[in-house]
């Protein structure tokens, strides 16, 4: 099994990010990573990680 990592900074990428890590799920030959960094971790933004933890509960989420 492949791991691809998906890096994302803001809700914007992680909106056209996101409907291809649910097909990549459903692959049996790869496993998705998440890296959430920038905007994604401030208070000021809304702190957006909590978003992606809750899309996707059973997947690794590296938070940087």
């Amino acid at each position: 099994m492949k791991k691809i990592l998906f890096l994302t900074g803001t809700r914007a990428d992680y909106g056209k990010i996101k409907p291809l890590i649910k097909i990549i799920l459903t692959s049996k030959k790869f496993k998705p990573i998440i890296l959430a960094t920038g905007m994604h971790m401030h208070k000021l933004y809304g702190f957006t990680v909590k978003e992606i933890e809750k899309d996707f509960k059973n997947l690794k989420i590296i938070k940087e």
